[in-house]
């Protein structure tokens, strides 16, 4: 069964927003991981934090499994950060999707 997890991606940290965020507001209540150095040393305390999250899921359902989908939100100064996540995470049974919402907003028109 897939799932979401938001997280956003800023250049110092990374936040693992509740399931039930739908604003900035709710990012306050998520779980925060420390970015210092490069990204491979806050690793496990990101991939803990994910899996915690997951627990507390409970479970699929009979016969069933949770197939988390990270769904990233990346300010303007965390690409480098995503770009070394999703190579770092590459074949880890953890999906990446970036969030291309907000940042391909439809053009306007022209009057």
């Amino acid at each position: 069964v897939r799932r979401t997890i938001r997280v956003v991606v800023q250049d110092d940290k990374l936040l693992i927003l509740p399931d039930n965020a739908t604003g900035s507001a709710n990012a306050i209540q998520g779980k925060v991981v420390p970015l210092e150095g490069d990204t491979v040393q806050s690793m496990d305390g990101f991939v803990k934090q994910i899996r915690e999250h997951i627990d507390n899921w409970g479970i699929a359902g009979n016969g069933l499994y949770w197939r988390p989908v990270i769904l990233l939100s990346v300010a303007p100064q965390g690409q480098r950060r995503a770009s070394d996540l999703e190579r770092l995470l590459k074949n880890s049974g953890l999906e990446l999707r970036t969030d291309e919402t907000a940042s391909n907003a439809p053009p306007r028109k022209m009057q």
